[in-house]
Formats: C-alpha cells, sequence, structure tokens
C-alpha cells in the first residue's frame, strides 16, 4: 500500500488525581504533526523505584534506534524488537549507576505508520486501537492478571475496570536482566478516516471500549474527542491519563520523513510518595501465576469428574504494592523547556466502586464428584500447592506492609495489609493470628 497521509495526532498527558506523573508519551503534546511516523505511551511503574524514569528511558531509547537505523532493515517486528533490547540496556545502565532504581518498570505501546501499513507493539496494559467509523477493528490485549481473568470469562469488562487486582501487570520492560517479551500486529488495512488511539490505563479506566467506539464513530474531529477524553478521565479517572490520537487523512502515496529525535530536558524534581499499587515484584506476580495454574487443574479434575456441580471460577491473587510517581522530563525539539504536563484540579467523582470478586470454587464433595483416587490425590495436592502458594504470597505482601510501616507511611501499610486479608478470605486459607502485626498497622500513626 501507499504511505499513510495524516491529520495532526493530538495528545493527551495529565497528571489527574495523581500528585505525580509516572506517564511518558512520544511525542510531547503540542510536538506531534501530520508527518510523524512514530508514536509511543508508555506507563512507568514501580513508584519509589522510579518509574517515570523508566519510561522516559524506554522511550527516548527507542526513538533514539529507530531515527540512527531507519533505512537499514525497515520497521519489522524484529527491527522492533532490538530497539527494545537497546532500550532495555539503557535501562540496565541507568540501574548499575543508580542503585535505588532497583524495581523500576513500565508499559509500552508503540504505533509505527510505514509504506506497509501499521505496525503496533506492546507491553503490559497500556493499549492500542484501531477504529472505523464506529467499529473497534484491533485492540490490544492486556498483559496484566486482570486482562486474563477477563479473557477466560471470569469477570465482565465492567468488573475488570473495578476489580481490586486491576493494576497487576504480568510484563513490564524492566532493563536486560529481564527481557521483556513484546506482542506484535502489523495491518495494511488502513484507510481515509481511521483513527489509532494510544492510552494509558487511566483512560481505560475511565472508559470502556463501547464508549471509546461511539467518540470514534467518524462525527467528531480529532479535538473534539480530544476533549471528551480530557473530560471524561477528569471525571472518572484515579490515575494519571495519557494518550495520542493518530487520525489517518489518506493513504496516497507521500515522501516519508526521517524520524526526529527530540533532545530530552533534565529536572531536578524528586518523586513524592503515593499510594498506587502497581508495584508488581517478581516473586509476587510468580506465585499468582502459578496458583492460577493450579487452580486450573482444580478447574480441569472437576469438570471431568462432575454431573451437575456448576464449573469452578478462578480467584484473582494479590495486587501488588503501592507505586510513587513524579512527572518524567520532557522533550524539546526547540532547545527550549517544554510546558508541564497539563495537572487537572478535578478529582474523582468519589471512590471507585467495588467490583463484584469472582465467586470461591464450589467445595468439593463426595457426593457430587466420582472421582478416583488417583484423581483425588492430585486434586488434594493441587488445593495443597494453592493454599501454600497464596500464603507465600500474603508472607511477601505483608513484608512489603512493614517496610511501609518502618517508613512511617501508614496508609500504605493498611492498604497493603487490607489485600492481604482479602486472600485469606476469598481462597479460605487456614486460619492465622495476625495480632501483633495487626496491632502495630493501627498504632501507626496515632502517637
Amino acid at each position: 500500500m501507499n504511505n499513510i497521509s495524516l491529520d495532526t495526532p493530538l495528545g493527551l498527558y495529565e497528571t489527574g488525581s495523581r500528585s505525580e506523573n509516572e506517564d511518558y508519551i512520544f511525542p510531547l503534546p503540542g510536538r506531534a504533526t501530520a508527518r510523524d511516523t512514530l508514536f509511543l505511551v508508555c506507563d512507568g511503574v514501580g513508584g519509589a523505584s522510579k518509574g517515570e524514569v523508566a519510561s522516559r528511558i524506554l522511550a527516548e531509547s527507542i526513538v533514539k534506534y529507530v531515527s540512527g537505523h531507519l533505512n537499514e532493515n525497515g520497521h519489522t517486528q524484529a527491527f522492533l524488537t532490538d530497539a527494545l533490547r537497546h532500550a532495555e540496556a539503557n535501562m540496565s545502565q541507568q540501574l548499575a549507576q543508580h542503585p535505588e532504581y532497583e524495581g523500576m518498570g513500565t508499559t509500552l505501546s508503540l504505533l509505527y505508520l510505514g509504506p506497509e501499513g501499521a505496525t503496533i507493539a506492546w507491553v503490559g496494559d497500556s493499549r492500542v486501537y484501531h477504529f472505523r467509523q464506529g467499529r473497534c477493528l484491533f485492540r490490544t490485549q492486556d498483559h496484566s492478571l486482570v486482562g486474563e481473568l477477563l479473557k477466560n470469562g471470569n469477570i465482565t469488562e465492567a468488573q475488570a475496570r473495578t476489580h481490586p487486582q486491576k493494576n497487576v501487570i504480568l510484563r513490564a520492560v524492566k532493563g536486560s536482566e529481564h527481557p521483556a517479551k513484546p506482542d506484535f500486529y502489523h495491518t495494511s488495512d488502513v484507510q481515509p478516516g481511521d483513527f489509532f488511539l494510544l492510552c494509558t490505563d487511566g483512560v481505560v479506566e475511565a472508559f470502556d471500549d463501547a464508549a471509546l467506539q461511539q467518540l470514534f464513530n467518524g462525527q467528531l474531529t480529532a479535538p473534539e474527542i480530544l476533549q471528551q477524553l480530557k473530560a471524561g478521565c477528569r471525571s472518572r479517572s484515579t490515575d494519571n491519563y495519557s494518550a495520542y490520537i493518530v487520525p489517518v487523512a489518506d493513504t496516497a502515496g507521500r515522501q516519508t520523513v526521517s524520524m526526529r529525535e527530540e533532545p530530552a530536558r533534565t529536572t531536578g524534581r524528586q518523586a513524592a510518595p503515593t499510594t498506587k499499587g502497581r508495584n508488581s515484584y517478581n516473586r509476587l506476580i510468580r506465585y499468582a501465576l502459578i496458583a492460577l495454574v493450579l487452580y486450573g487443574v482444580y478447574a480441569l479434575f472437576k469438570k471431568d469428574n462432575t454431573q451437575d456441580a456448576p464449573p469452578p471460577k478462578r480467584e484473582a491473587p494479590a495486587p501488588p504494592p503501592e507505586r510513587e510517581s513524579t512527572p518524567p522530563p520532557g522533550i524539546n525539539t526547540e532547545a527550549s523547556t517544554p510546558p508541564e504536563p497539563a495537572v487537572s484540579n478535578e478529582g474523582p467523582e468519589g471512590a471507585s466502586p467495588t467490583s463484584t470478586l469472582p465467586a470461591a470454587a464450589p467445595a468439593r464433595t463426595t457426593d457430587s464428584l466420582a472421582l478416583d483416587e488417583a484423581s483425588r490425590l492430585k486434586l488434594e495436592h493441587a488445593q495443597q500447592q494453592i493454599a501454600a502458594n497464596m500464603e507465600q504470597t500474603i508472607a511477601l505482601i505483608q513484608q512489603q506492609a512493614r517496610i511501609y510501616l518502618e517508613k512511617g507511611h501508614c496508609n500504605t501499610a493498611r492498604q497493603h495489609w487490607e489485600r492481604a486479608k482479602w486472600i485469606f478470605d476469598n481462597f479460605k486459607l487456614e486460619p492465622r493470628t495476625y495480632a501483633a502485626f495487626e496491632a502495630e498497622l493501627q498504632a501507626c500513626g496515632q502517637e
């Protein structure tokens, strides 16, 4: 197909109801032109571990790599993977120089528009959509715990947006020591009037797929869509929210310009403690995934051996610890300080409602299950493994809560522990006593 021509892309980059911003977008809002071909939206994770640093390094490194190798291999999956590995190497270099960055990571959503069509890459739960006249032709699948529950039919999309574990991501870009596994999508079916949308989970919190399809129904201009996105996020999102609206004007031939690289500016601002639950430590995620797999074994045995009993539903594991954030440095083509991202003064309309949690799997009974001895033993072993891994997860949560407790972050510590108690209730674990620890939590900040 011919090269893709754009109307002017529009960026959204706001701190929202948070005190700081860990998102990063390229190009910066107001800097995109109709001749741009590469767009990135990243959402840093890690809180005190500098998630905003991770998102900035990732975006700037990919842009630099692409601009330096534009005519070598084309923008194939292999080429974009090389760009990601280059960015991970830069992140690892920063980690070596700044040990306090340990634990930082970021999501990635990427769109490249070239002669062969549109190439999309993503890691984590930042999304890319392709709309045509109100129809969603493509949407990335979140690399998240809630995304897996949604894909498997355990929860609805409405439940996913307010689920207690909605911030648990299963993939993130964290450096060369932990190479990320991106997913890719390519399409040559790009037509005039199409829209691409890249966005962080802060936008998804405010707009479900049906609402987004209504926005991109072909009746609204890009500026009108941007204003509605802003208004909805300001009233309904509890997170930072960032996005790029990329409108396709034509697919007739045009001269593709070289990828521009925008120099970064520096900042002396330091991160301030916040309370976002997104710092998904590797061990916590590993235990949670093991529990989900083992729970799948339980469901398989039950399905094969039950005549009338309803199929079991999976339970969601514990959420990750809180993350902290700070606005990322911008990038500036004119060697002047770019404008600071807009900060919304409008908080969310009250607290997010509690979602309807997946029901616990029905208890096994000898009347409803006709299991042979070997299957019964396998099932009991799976149940024991689930309990063991969930208890290890709770131990990790307690350890992280104690760290916040010792630092004087009382509310964050209490929030961690409330989630651990949720696991006890929903996974029906053996009762254990944490009276002393709960007393410490209660006393924190009361002196």
